[in-house]
């Protein structure tokens, strides 16, 4: 009798068990991340007291904005293009 019991008891734990490793992803869903890219993953900025700049990474373009340029009073100014590191950036012709 003793075995009988054992027996019915572990094949009750068993599928307890087994119904808490079914329910999980139901219960508690993994996030999911968006495998496009944003409209603007490509820049990175950094901000100072008076200006921001703007470097885009797909061409190696630094863009410059200042206070004023911020509020439509003064347009945004080219700082050049980065080629290789640890060199100036490049100036338009």
């Amino acid at each position: 009798m003793k075995i009988d019991s054992f027996v019915k008891v572990t094949l009750v734990l068993i599928v307890v068990f087994l119904g808490i490793i079914a329910l999980k992803p139901i219960l508690q869903p993994e996030g999911v991340i968006a495998a496009s890219g944003g409209k603007f993953d490509y820049i990175q900025n950094w901000s100072g007291l008076k200006d921001i700049l703007i470097f885009d990474s797909r061409t190696g373009d630094l863009w410059g904005y200042s206070g004023k340029a911020l509020i439509g009073k003064e347009a945004p100014y080219y700082v050049g293009r980065l080629t290789e590191l640890g060199k100036p950036f490049a100036k338009p012709k």
